[in-house]
């Protein structure tokens, strides 16, 4: 993978990034159901990024004041991709995705999110949720424990996935975003917002800090049969 064009970043980096927090609070999203099961396959350009985010000042969370993530579109291929490239350091490294159109999934009882990842890197992700409040939700045990996503350093692509619905019950309230004390205790998702992936190497059982390239395609939302 070669170096980040700049303009590229340019260009994603003001493109409608923040229309996503329209379906916060007081305005929650309706939501509409999945005609085809893609939550965002990247071929648009633009209105497929909600927050790139990296730690602003990692030496006084005891790490290197050095992180930092980027992204851009891959168009080479069968599948247009999302290239990200992250140096995890302190609170590590973090990039949104919206849905396709800025239109949240409205999801099936029982549901599946599920994406296509790969790296040469051994990289490993947390995985959070936005559901139609902002409520914010992590796969894993409460206490910032993800459940780590990982993929082996060798460049294929690898499927993964995850149930979303209350019946599955590895999912904690992420502590800083939304609504922790006062909103559902428990998953119940009927709405999709936002998917966030928290980067980083794969350690023992938790994400470390590190620099590396990780290819996403193909997000979409599928039914899960009891």
């Amino acid at each position: 993978m070669g170096g980040l064009p700049s303009s590229s970043f340019a260009q994603l980096s003001t493109q409608k990034t923040l229309d996503i927090y329209r379906y916060h609070g007081l305005k929650p999203a309706i939501g509409q159901a999945s005609k085809d099961g893609i939550f965002q396959d990247f071929k648009l350009q633009s209105d497929n990024l909600a927050k790139i985010w990296a730690d602003p000042d990692a030496e006084q969370h005891e790490g290197l004041d050095n992180s930092w993530v980027k992204s851009f579109i891959d168009r080479q291929g069968t599948l247009p991709h999302l290239s990200i490239q992250f140096s995890r350091e302190g609170y590590g490294a973090n990039i949104s995705i919206a849905p396709k159109g800025l239109i949240p999934e409205r999801l099936p009882k029982q549901s599946l999110l599920t994406f296509e990842a790969r790296s040469s890197d051994p990289v490993c992700i947390g995985l959070r949720l936005m559901e139609r409040d902002g409520e914010v939700w992590g796969y894993g045990n409460p206490g910032l424990e993800y459940q780590p996503l990982c993929v082996s350093p060798n460049q294929e692509w690898t499927p993964l996935k995850v149930p979303l619905s209350a019946r599955h019950p590895g999912w904690f309230h992420f502590p800083h975003s939304g609504n922790v004390d006062l909103g559902n205790q428990t998953l119940d998702a009927d709405i999709l917002a936002l998917v966030t992936l928290e980067l980083g190497l794969k350690g023992d059982g938790h994400l470390i800090p590190g620099q590396a390239v990780l290819d996403i395609r193909n997000i979409r939302v599928q039914p899960d049969s009891p």
